[in-house]
């Protein structure tokens, strides 16, 4: 059998199949309506359909080509994984269609580029064999009876693996700057995409996300541009900085000139600000002098510089940007300079929740706005969570993630709404089960794309997770953060204190978790960088105490069995009462607290370690 021979059975053969035939664990579910890339773009799609097969238990999506001839002699199969957004496989039947003893072949030769780069042949291989796959033939045997449903099986198991060992290189790629190369989403695992870190105060939980989660969510390139110069200055100043730095430079200008500098156009790429014009107007007027009678807006803020004329010009005073607002001229300064050498760049944002946040803050709402006149109207304005949603549908080819932090804070099914549905892994655009949604104030349809992240961390003393709302935590994975009894800053702390600051926080914590649970433990961030006898009294007096009195609703008693009585001490002389005939309402044991000075805390902290 010729390699054109072949291809043409098999196209044969998948344009006959009916919607919704098995192939093992397999579905046929149509033509596909997306074709991924070729070493010369994208596969036609119209003149060479692609036959699209879902394995619904693991979330994966195939696309499957066979190209008898593409007008040169050459055929080819390809394979292509729609959740991966990328090609597998495209192999030149001509020259991968193998003859071995009379029998045709096709063969893996485990060659695989991924990021920057071709992967060595033998890892490839290796990482093959780890998954299952011994033989270097995809398909064997072919002879004029062909069994194409058994030769589709194995072409989809053999995709299965391929598309396993790709995203377990992707993963492991950084590129010579080290930054993050985008790592492909895992979809197998549901919810690798929603995560909760949780743990009692104190434990790390926002440091983890700064130091581990937003880097990979961050990178550094190279500034080409003016313009990606000026959008890094941009995205460290607010609106109305931005604006007075334009009126600086301009030195007097209508809010068109204004809109216009390069400086404001790149604040507004940036921002996704609907109405910059009516922004410039609204930041213009808010920061007017009081005396100019060309400005009628009342609602002024400090500081006060910009003037308008009787013939719309704006101005700024020097001397006020000089005293009140010397950082405008920081920033003019930065404009001028030469391009930077890396420009840094954030795809995340982050959030924190609140008993008052609502729908409208973190998705889509109606809130106020200024005309240019300074008349006050009415927006639908996106949130939050709308904006790196349309961020990430943008950037297909880069995670980005929202952070949310003291997530169970917040009224999730209130803040969600109909969307805690969509932020499931298959629901997701792309995915078997994807789902879309009007939304109530702009009427759009809305979707949550699969290369968005949605990390929360909380608070365990607050709410423990058995609480949390089911919805939430039906749809999140979580991961338990908890005291650290061995980082090398605790031992800075002990060798400075002369005490094992490890010891007394991890005997605190026991006697908690005893009289408690362990959701309400004391976290480690509290002694970090404690390294004199004073610090560690106002650790204990500001940090450690006001935290045993919440768990215990100021039951000095259970304070007592924590730290002892040279923290806790018994009240032994009683004021006289008025009257003594109400003996229920005296208490048989008073305590009160013993004062923690610099002097003395070292010797009262011993006690509770036994030093």
């Amino acid at each position: 059998m010729t390699p054109k021979d072949f291809a043409e059975k098999l196209y044969t053969f998948l344009g006959n199949l009916i919607h919704g035939k098995k192939i093992d664990s397999w579905e046929y579910v149509g033509i596909a309506n997306v074709a991924f890339g070729t070493p010369n773009g994208a596969w036609d799609k119209s003149k060479f359909p692609g036959f699209q097969f879902r394995k619904s238990e693991l979330s994966i999506e195939f696309i499957l080509r066979a190209i008898p001839d593409t007008g040169n002699g050459s055929c080819y199969m390809v394979v292509e994984s729609i959740d991966m957004g990328a090609q597998l496989a495209n192999f030149h039947l001509n020259k991968k269609l193998k003859s071995k003893n009379g029998k045709n072949s096709l063969i893996e030769n485990y060659s695989m580029t991924v990021g920057l780069g071709a992967k060595p042949k033998a890892k490839v291989k290796e990482l093959f064999i780890k998954h299952g796959f011994n033989s270097e033939g995809i398909i064997t045997q072919f002879d004029e009876n062909l069994d194409l449903d058994l030769v589709l099986s194995d072409i989809l198991k053999w995709a299965t693996i391929r598309r396993q060992v790709k995203i377990e290189f992707q993963q492991g790629d950084s590129d010579v700057n080290g930054n993050m190369v985008r790592s492909m989403i895992n979809i197998e695992n549901s919810h690798s995409l929603n995560q909760i870190l949780y743990g009692p105060p104190g434990t790390g939980k926002t440091y983890k996300l700064s130091s581990q989660f937003f880097p990979k969510f961050t990178e550094s390139k190279p500034v080409e541009t003016e313009v990606e110069k000026l959008q890094k200055i941009a995205a460290r100043y607010s609106w109305w900085q931005i604006v007075a730095a334009v009126v600086v430079q301009l030195g007097s200008g209508r809010v068109t000139d204004i809109l216009n500098a390069p400086l404001l156009r790149a604040k507004d790429e940036i921002s996704n600000q609907k109405n910059p014009r009516a922004m410039i107007w609204a930041m213009l007027q808010t920061h007017t002098k009081a005396d100019c009678k060309h400005v009628k807006y009342s609602k002024r803020a400090e500081p006060l510089f910009f003037w308008k004329n009787d013939k719309g010009m704006w101005s700024i005073d020097q001397a006020v940007v000089e005293s009140d607002s010397p950082e405008i001229l920081d920033i003019l300064k930065e404009v001028n300079q030469g391009t930077q050498e890396s420009l840094e760049i954030k795809r995340y944002s982050f959030c924190t929740f609140h008993q008052s946040m609502a729908y409208e803050d973190f998705v889509e709402g109606i809130k106020p706005k200024l005309d240019e006149s300074g008349e006050i109207g009415y927006e639908i304005k996106d949130g939050i969570f709308k904006e790196i949603v349309a961020k990430a549908i943008k950037d297909p080819n880069h995670d980005y993630a929202l952070f949310i932090d003291e997530i169970n804070r917040g009224n999730v099914s209130s803040i969600f709404g109909e969307l805690i549905t969509l932020i499931e892994s298959d629901k997701r655009i792309g995915q078997p089960n994807h789902l879309s949604v009007i939304l109530p104030y702009s009427r759009e349809e809305f979707s949550v794309p699969s290369n968005l992240h949605i990390i929360g961390t909380m608070n365990t003393a607050d709410r423990s997770v058995e609480a949390l709302d089911v919805a939430l935590r039906r749809r999140f994975s979580f991961e338990h953060i908890v005291p650290q009894y061995s980082l090398p800053s605790l031992m800075e702390s002990s060798e400075a204190l002369g005490v094992s600051v490890s010891r007394l926080l991890e005997t605190i914590n026991e006697r908690i978790t005893y009289l408690k649970d362990e959701d309400h433990q004391i976290g480690h961030s509290y002694f970090i960088n404690v390294l004199s006898k004073e610090e560690l009294a106002e650790t204990f007096n500001k940090n450690i105490i006001p935290l045993l009195k919440e768990y215990f609703y100021n039951d000095y008693g259970k304070i007592r069995l924590i730290l002892g009585e040279e923290f806790v001490e018994k009240v032994e002389n009683a004021p006289k009462m008025a009257v003594y005939d109400q003996d229920d309402y005296l208490p048989t044991i008073r305590y009160k607290l013993t004062d923690l000075t610099s002097d003395n805390i070292l010797e009262k902290v011993k006690t509770i370690i036994g030093d």
